[in-house]
């Protein structure tokens, strides 16, 4: 399930993102990545379908482009840079996971965890997921995201 309420010091949650939004800290300027670290391997199971990987990724993609037109941000699609500029991302069998990377005020790396198929074993609804994000960056809800499961 999704994290539990009064996460709000746990970095990688949607209320911490949400409360920097609401302090000033982030907003319409701030760099943010959407990173997607989502399965292409071939796999001995018959279930494992790996277009659906790339399908569900690049609707949320479209997804995040479309809420997020007026936004400095970048969709990065198994391609998670380094320091160096060098890709460190490699995808695991089965992952299907959406962070929002982002710094704070001291320019320290924040990862917000949107959807982690590993951990809920599902995959994420892309429209509900960016929608959530979506209000929380607008400063309209710093609420637990724990949408229903979607394509699983």
């Amino acid at each position: 399930r999704g994290r539990a309420r009064g996460a709000v010091d746990d970095k990688t949650s949607l209320e911490y993102l949400g409360k920097h939004v609401l302090a000033g800290h982030v907003t319409a300027t701030t760099a943010l990545q959407l990173s997607l670290e989502y399965c292409g391997k071939s796999s001995f199971s018959v279930r494992h379908n790996e277009a659906k990987y790339a399908l569900l990724a690049e609707q949320v993609a479209v997804e995040a482009y479309n809420h997020f037109k007026d936004r400095w941000m970048t969709v990065l699609k198994n391609a998670e840079p380094d320091h160096t500029g060098q890709t460190i991302k490699q995808p695991r069998l089965g992952s299907f996971e959406v962070d929002l990377l982002w710094s704070d005020l001291s320019n320290t790396p924040v990862r917000t965890r949107l959807h982690s198929k590993l951990g809920a074993r599902t995959f994420p609804n892309p429209l509900a997921m960016i929608a959530a994000l979506a209000e929380v960056l607008n400063g309209q809800n710093a609420e637990v995201f724990d949408p229903p499961a979607a394509n699983s």
